[in-house]
């Protein structure tokens, strides 16, 4: 109970951050979009843009009008719920799966490819176009996608006349294997009285690659609820011959212990070459009774196919519910290393790992960039960690000396800038073009200006990266005695250069898209502060 309590805590805790970044990142697409509808002359905020905050910021259409409203601005309802109604027709049609003709969905299979790689069949269904072709088979070795598995590839060779079909991808629709492709050799025929004997051949290297990939995913599995514990479960995977991708419910990143134990103790079990055995039609309350996995939100039916990788003693090592293709011995897969572990969501995790040759080949990958290394920073590559956090050391350090230095070089340009100040009644009004190459040096001046300024108020733009950065700065006795808050009057000068901004009452910052535009951003400062101080 106090493991769960901990996990729920971190779980809670990781939804509040991933939120608050999503919240932060809604915010500034909300007022690029007003900055863009006020430049143009407009109120009212468009449904396209209503729904984008809503569809992928979650922001709640009630939350967006309340904000609209606030900043003087309508929300185009009718355009909101267009949108909404096109997601919708849109999750309708992608539930659809893959559309075919009538013919060929009322067709079915028999797999066969667990046994062979190839095998002597007949065509019970096709559908061609004179190039693209999609043929059912009344037995076919090609494995359909299913269960995070690719479909197989290879070719059907129609015996009559040696017509040659590529198959690119295998699809199932109820109990009818789909297989798609196009025609090298030949023409097909678009319908038929008789049987049409075809010969069908599996790409039996890369299903060897899918094979390893596949088995090594019940592998990995195994080892995260042995490191991690067993709330590490599997919610998703992608098997291919170029890679495996295995998505794992846990509530924060794994460190490179946890990433070193787990690839220790897969690679294990491969040099331990387990029998991996397979067994059909299993009750599936019995397969459960054995412990066997389901992936969680599977359908199954009343009887499955265990995967049940075996101990020497004959107990299992692993065993799960599955209908993909493996190995029959972990030693098939060679090899097996992680290249990335990342976040996909508030508590789930991401795995990406290659096995056999991939996995060879990247880790010569990264010892060759080792090495390269080495060469460059005159060290071996045991050492190249501790050189690597010096040289970051010494470039924090110049970093900060660069620092001091532009602060010393605004303080002498910040004199000439009050020289350039214009008076509006009694109070110092500096609004220019400092010529800063970043916003660092730009902030720099900001500062250096508001404590030699005395009283008055300074607004300095640059382009920066091709767009605008302006920062605005007040002295604390016209805050106090003339409620000039640099936050409220940067919004009106940013709307000059189509952006927007905010900030604090004695500094403030804005950006914008319109480089072209900043020299009457400037102009505007002096009128604003005229009226503000009038």
């Amino acid at each position: 109970m106090v493991d769960k309590e901990i996990q729920t805590t971190e779980l809670i805790k990781s939804e509040e951050e991933s939120f608050g970044k999503t919240l932060d990142r809604g915010l500034e697409i909300f007022f690029d979009v007003l900055a863009r509808v006020r430049s143009n002359g407009g109120k009212i905020i468009p449904g396209a843009e209503a729904f984008k905050l809503y569809d992928t910021y979650g922001f709640p259409i009630d939350l967006t009008e309340i904000m609209a409203r606030k900043e003087g601005f309508g929300i185009e309802i009718d355009g909101y719920e267009k949108e909404l109604q096109a997601q919708r027709e849109r999750s309708r049609e992608g539930a659809k799966g893959i559309l075919i003709e009538e013919s060929i969905g009322k067709s079915s299979s028999d797999f066969v490819g667990y046994q062979y790689d190839s095998v002597e069949t007949a065509v019970t269904a096709i559908q061609s176009d004179g190039e693209k072709v999609k043929i059912v088979l009344d037995e076919t070795p090609f494995y359909a996608e299913s269960g995070g598995q690719i479909g197989d590839t290879g070719h059907i060779i129609f015996e009559e006349d040696g017509t040659r079909v590529r198959v690119e991808d295998t699809q199932k629709q109820g109990n009818c294997f789909i297989h798609i492709g196009v025609i090298e050799k030949g023409k097909v025929p678009v319908s038929f009285n008789s049987v049409v004997p075809v010969k069908a051949i599996v790409d039996s290297e890369r299903r060897g690659h899918i094979k390893r990939n596949h088995t090594a995913t019940h592998l990995l599995h195994k080892a995260l609820r042995g490191i991690l514990g067993d709330h590490a479960t599997q919610a998703g995977s992608y098997v291919g011959p170029d890679r495996l991708r295995f998505d794992f419910t846990h509530y924060k990143a794994l460190t490179d212990e946890e990433i070193n134990q787990i690839e220790t103790m897969v690679n294990r079990a491969i040099m331990a070459d387990y029998q991996v055995n397979s067994e059909l039609n299993v009750p599936l309350e019995e397969a459960k009774k054995e412990g066997a996995m389901a992936l969680f939100g599977e359908k199954y039916g009343e009887k499955v196919r265990v995967i049940r990788i075996k101990n020497p003693d004959g107990s299992n090592y692993s065993i799960e519910l599955c209908g993909g293709t493996h190995v029959n011995r972990t030693g098939e897969i060679g090899s097996f290393v992680i290249m990335s572990e990342s976040a996909i969501a508030a508590g789930m995790r991401r795995i990406e790992a290659l096995t056999g040759g991939g996995a060879i080949e990247y880790l010569k990958g990264r010892d060759k960039l080792a090495r390269s290394l080495g060469n460059i920073l005159k060290a071996a590559p045991e050492e190249l960690p501790e050189r690597i956090e010096k040289l970051l050391e010494r470039n924090k350090e110049l970093s900060r000396e660069i620092g001091e230095l532009s602060k010393l070089k605004a303080i002498g340009q910040v004199d000439d800038f009050i020289k350039r100040a214009v008076d509006v009644n009694g109070h110092k009004v500096v609004s220019l073009d400092p010529g800063a190459d970043d916003r660092g040096q730009l902030m720099n001046l900001a500062d250096a200006l508001r404590e030699k300024l005395g009283s008055g108020v300074g607004v300095l733009g640059s382009v920066i990266d091709g767009k605008v950065a302006l920062v605005a700065v007040v002295t604390d006795d016209l805050i106090k005695t003339k409620n000039i808050k640099a936050g409220d009057f940067i919004k009106k000068i940013a709307v000059k250069i189509d952006g927007t901004g905010g900030g604090r009452p004695h500094l403030a910052q804005a950006g914008g898209k319109s480089p072209e535009k900043l020299p009457e951003a400037l102009k505007e400062t002096v009128r604003v502060i005229e009226e503000l101080l009038r």
